[in-house]
Parts: C-alpha cells; sequence; structure tokens
C-alpha cells in the first residue's frame, strides 16, 4: 500500500492566506471591543441613574435637605451629561 503524501504548505501559501484573512480578524476584533465599551457605559449610565433616583428618595424622606439634594443632583447629572457625550 502506497503511503499517502502529504501536502506540504510553504510560508507564501500561509502568507497569501493571512493576506485575505486578516481583514475578518481586524474587524472582528475591533467589533469585540466597541461591544465592551457600550456595555461599560450602559452600566455605568445605569449606576448613576440608580444613584440619581437614590438621592431624590432620600430627599423625598427628608433624610437629606434641599441643599443637599441639589447638590448632589447636579453632581449626577453632570456626570451623566459627560457620559453621553463620549
Amino acid at each position: 500500500m502506497p503511503a499517502t503524501r502529504r501536502r506540504e504548505i510553504r510560508p507564501i501559501d500561509v502568507g497569501l492566506r493571512g493576506i485575505f484573512t486578516w481583514p475578518k480578524i481586524l474587524a472582528e476584533t475591533v467589533l469585540e471591543q466597541v461591544k465592551k465599551q457600550a456595555e461599560y457605559e450602559s452600566d455605568v449610565e445605569s449606576g448613576l441613574k440608580k444613584k440619581l433616583l437614590e438621592v431624590k428618595m432620600r430627599y423625598e424622606s427628608g433624610e437629606i435637605s434641599e441643599k443637599e439634594y441639589k447638590k448632589k443632583e447636579a453632581e449626577l447629572r453632570k456626570k451623566l451629561e459627560t457620559l453621553k457625550k463620549r
């Protein structure tokens, strides 16, 4: 029985294959990073909105003064705006 001959892959073959596949790999990498950034910003935005609601509830329940409420609300809204501008 004759031995099967394996195809030898020369460096030029791998190089040409790489030329055609690198755009796909690059696009996948970029899209993954964009997705991670969007998820991070969404989590941060949700957290800030939650804190804003907590501050409002504390003010309405009388835990904090109006002055303190307005100060904290302004800080949180500023952070939200900064995040949205990105």
